[in-house]
């Protein structure tokens, strides 16, 4: 027999890897990673388990990816006269505490961060046991952080120094758009993302705005003139993609550079709608996020692709439906490829992480029972019970582990008076 930390056994699976979905099955999990993934019956045949989880009537899947959030804006916009009373890095430890409360209750075990706090989001994500991939700012107007092109560039290296070897953390380059940033900073971004190796984000093609002041100042299309100046690759995701010409999608591929969408925010914000679909057919890799929360104050990735879905029927042409297998991509391990970790996180499979949630399913709700096709009808955050995140247990049976609801709470509480 061999010794084992811990395992979790379930009715029903999604692996994310080769069958969607499989029955009564369970994860042997040795230390921080996954081991074996055996059918239920063969697991005390073959380990000796020290905490055996066993969820009769639950579905377990990997950890979300919530693949852009903005804080340290999760109650909307600041209140100045609360700041007057407490300093921002205190308010901004606050709610981002809070919105991570908010993203293991919804089963987000990873996300990105493209907010102006990199520095206090790192210090939560490490006291709470999420995972993270931290943006580091450059833009160009002022803000509580930097006043300028320059300072922001210095201090996001500086704590691209401090970081880099966070286990929990994963570092991006967050550039606000072409029309907003200077020339010479872009170069020199491109230029240290390659010396460094560290993936590029960029605000990208939201607005047709947009795409016609860099056309003016570059004659050249966004894309078109990224592709010029080198800065594409694998590791360049364009974010908040509402538009899309076929010369874009052609550069894109050619890069084999990714997309994110924030389907919510977009739509609340009159961006327009992203032809999720016709991204995915062209083999792009694109993954969903919840954008801006003054936008969007749903934490809740398992709504993100039921809107995608919704969206991709309004031709009503059947053939343009995305499958929920497809979908639930979007959200798990097309996210973790975006900044390279699909290695790590983003299935369940020998050797990945253990970042792992499981969902409570009442399946007799649904006459047809629990199969591929209506997967999407069972998946909902509300009936989210467990998440583990590196095989460590962050929420259990509802409640969060890591952190204190109650004096959380009670300190939102003080910051809305």
């Amino acid at each position: 027999m061999i010794k084992i930390d811990q395992a979790i056994s379930s009715r029903w699976m999604i692996t994310m890897n080769g069958k969607s979905l499989i029955e009564d099955h369970s994860i042997a999990i040795d230390g921080n990673t996954i081991r074996e993934i055996l059918p239920t019956k063969d697991l005390l045949r073959t380990y000796e388990v020290t905490n055996h989880i066993n969820l009769k009537e639950q579905i377990v899947l990997p950890g979300l990816i919530n693949n852009q959030i903005h804080s340290p804006i999760a109650l909307g916009n600041e209140n100045k006269y609360q700041l007057k009373r407490i300093s921002q890095k205190e308010y901004s430890n606050i709610i981002i505490k809070y919105m991570i409360a908010e993203m293991l209750k919804n089963g987000i075990t990873t996300f990105s961060d493209v907010g102006l706090s990199p520095d206090i989001t790192i210090e939560q994500v490490n006291q709470t046991g999420i995972r993270a991939n931290i943006g580091l700012p450059i833009f160009k107007y002022k803000s509580f952080w930097a006043k300028d092109e320059k300072i922001y560039l210095s201090k996001s290296l500086a704590i691209y120094d401090e970081f880099k070897n966070d286990p929990n953390v994963n570092l991006s380059i967050h550039l606000d758009s072409i029309a907003k940033l200077s020339k010479d900073t872009i170069l020199k971004v491109s230029e240290i993302a390659n010396e460094l190796d560290i993936p590029i984000r960029m605000s990208l093609n939201e607005s047709q705005k947009e795409i016609d002041k860099c056309k003016s100042k570059y004659k050249l299309r966004p894309l078109q003139y990224l592709q010029k100046i080198g800065i594409l690759s694998n590791t360049f995701s364009g974010m908040n993609m509402a538009i899309f010409s076929n010369i874009d999608l052609n550069i894109i591929k050619k890069h084999k550079a990714n997309v994110i969408n924030c389907p919510n925010a977009h739509l609340k914000s009159y961006l327009g709608i992203c032809e999720t679909k016709k991204l995915m057919e062209n083999n792009i890799n694109i993954s969903l996020g919840t954008g801006d929360s003054h936008l969007n104050h749903d934490i809740d990735m398992l709504d993100e692709i039921k809107i995608t879905g919704l969206l991709s029927k309004l031709d009503k042409v059947k053939k343009n439906d995305i499958k929920s297998s497809d979908l639930l991509k979007l959200i798990t391990i097309n996210s973790a490829k975006s900044f390279g970790l699909d290695h790590k996180i983003g299935k369940l499979e020998v050797g990945q992480l253990a970042d792992i949630i499981s969902i409570k399913v009442d399946i007799h709700k649904y006459k047809e029972g629990l199969n591929t096709n209506t997967l999407n009808n069972h998946l909902k955050s509300t009936n989210i019970t467990n998440v583990w995140i590196s095989g460590k247990h962050i929420v259990k049976n509802k409640k969060l582990l890591t952190i204190n609801e109650k004096l959380l709470y009670d300190k939102l509480v003080k910051l809305r008076k």
